[in-house]
């Protein structure tokens, strides 16, 4: 690897075609494939499906207490009424969080840092609240691009703004999660990159022992950073829910 951006490029694993249609076999459907599986065991071990857990074991209270953060921001953020959509927002909470702590290992691809499934996965969330809003409020949803208590005649230049603000929320959900995301492991392949340069080409210990405690230190920092920036996709989404479910109330 020559470059610090050939991390992120899709590469060919295993070529499958049938007929006209491709199905081969990428390090991105692999990844995604193994999320799949991940959090769909941990669904079926704990805490997805039931919250009966007979034996406390590490496991299960990893587990229980990443349900209940979980839970703890989505009530704090739209209350009770948002109890039902529990399920939905940990199985995004914890996709995103495999994909960043994934990326950090030495095998790992990082698909959150691939901007057409950031933007993809913003524009779903979007589209499937602007709909949620509009099948529990009907057209009273569009209240909310239009705020209360203003003069008549701004309210066409309101519209317009509320609706672009409200475009840009996928704007916010997906470049922050895929520019923080690319740019840590860029950082991180160039301190790993020159720290080898010096170790094994100029055998220059002394530089190199400096640039092995940046690139520890800035490890330990993209571990919080992955864990933050899943943190801030699920809040900005419960947010975002709390809007559709309370509809055009301002």
């Amino acid at each position: 690897m020559f470059s610090p951006l050939e991390q992120f490029q899709t590469s060919l694993v295993y070529p499958i075609s049938f007929w006209f249609v491709d199905f081969s076999i990428t390090n991105f459907g692999t990844t995604i494939f193994l999320f799949v599986i991940l959090i769909s065991m941990l669904g079926r071990f704990s805490i997805l499906n039931n919250l009966k857990i007979y034996k406390l074991t590490v496991k299960s209270y990893i587990l229980m207490s990443i349900y209940s953060f979980v839970s703890n921001v989505l009530v704090q953020q739209t209350g009770n009424k948002g109890r039902p959509y529990i399920h939905f927002a940990l199985t995004i909470f914890l996709l995103i969080l495999c994909s960043n702590f994934f990326g950090l290992t030495v095998v790992g691809f990082t698909v959150t840092a691939q901007l057409t499934v950031t933007v993809g996965l913003a524009l779903a969330l979007n589209l499937g609240l602007v709909l949620l809003g509009f099948y529990l409020h009907g057209f009273h949803f569009f209240k909310f691009f239009v705020p209360s208590g203003i003069p008549i005649l701004l309210v066409p230049f309101m519209v317009i703004i509320e609706v672009f603000s409200y475009s840009i929320r996928s704007v916010s959900l997906s470049v922050r999660l895929f520019a923080n995301m690319m740019a840590g492991h860029t950082l991180l392949h160039i301190i790993g990159s020159f720290f080898i340069t010096l170790f094994w080409t100029y055998s220059n210990y002394y530089l190199a022992s400096l640039a092995f405690i940046l690139l520890f230190a800035i490890s330990i920092l993209e571990i919080v950073i992955a864990f933050l920036q899943a943190y801030i996709f699920l809040i900005l989404f419960c947010i975002y829910l709390n809007d559709a479910l309370t509809g055009g109330a301002h």
